[in-house]
Formats: structure tokens, C-alpha cells, sequence
């Protein structure tokens, strides 16, 4: 027989969760916070050439930060507009379609000079 306290998985304690998460560091507050440091040593008094290596480590994590966050912008406008981009490929490759079939079985000159273009520019417009 099978005691209820056997059974049952081991959760770990309070203080073993944090040991365990120790480890992990949020990499955006990193950066921040290592930008936060460099600001507060660039307000003391500092050697030219040190001054000089912190603000160029200060500008490179700010220029990470601002393009870590211009990805996520990016990712979260990519995953809004999915269908839509989505429903657009659709109807631009029936189009595409429609045009193709109009070419195929015209015979005027001019309207096949047209249809060209039509589709040159449906293509680009799909890709």
C-alpha cells in the first residue's frame, strides 16, 4: 500500500527555489543596471582615458538597449499583423493569377503591354 506522502512529487522549500534561481539573470536589467553603474562612476572625478573607455562602454549598452527594444517592437507588430500580411499575399497571388489568364488569351497589343506591367507590378508587390 502506497502512502499519500510517498506519492506525491518533492516541491522544493522556499530557500531552495531561490538558490536555484541564483543563478538566472534577467539580461534587459542587466544591461540597465550596468548602464545605471557606469553613470555613477562617470560622475566622479576620472582620468581622461578612463572617462573616455566608460562612455564608449556606456554609448555601446545604450545603443544595445535601444535596438533590444526596437525588436521587440518589431516582433510584437509582426505577430498583430500576421493575417492581415497574410490575407494580402492571398489576394495579391489571385491577382497575380487573374492577370496571367487575362495575358495568356489576349491578342490586343496595347492591352498586353498593360497586362505586363500589371503583373510586373503585382510581383513586386508580393514580394
Amino acid at each position: 500500500m502506497v502512502h499519500f506522502e510517498e506519492a506525491r512529487p518533492a516541491v522544493p522549500k522556499p530557500k531552495e527555489r531561490v538558490k536555484a534561481n541564483a543563478g538566472k539573470v534577467n539580461a534587459k536589467g542587466s544591461v540597465k543596471a550596468q548602464i545605471r553603474g557606469i553613470e555613477r562612476l562617470l560622475k566622479r572625478d576620472l582620468p581622461a582615458g578612463i572617462r573616455a573607455k566608460n562612455e564608449a562602454k556606456l554609448a555601446e549598452l545604450q545603443g544595445a538597449v535601444k535596438a533590444r527594444e526596437q525588436a521587440e517592437v518589431e516582433k510584437k507588430f509582426s505577430k498583430k499583423y500576421h493575417m492581415v500580411k497574410f490575407f494580402e499575399r492571398k489576394n495579391l497571388e489571385k491577382q497575380l493569377k487573374k492577370v496571367k489568364r487575362e495575358l495568356e488569351t489576349c491578342e490586343d497589343p496595347k492591352q498586353k503591354k498593360e497586362l505586363k506591367k500589371s503583373q510586373e507590378q503585382t510581383e513586386r508587390d508580393l514580394e
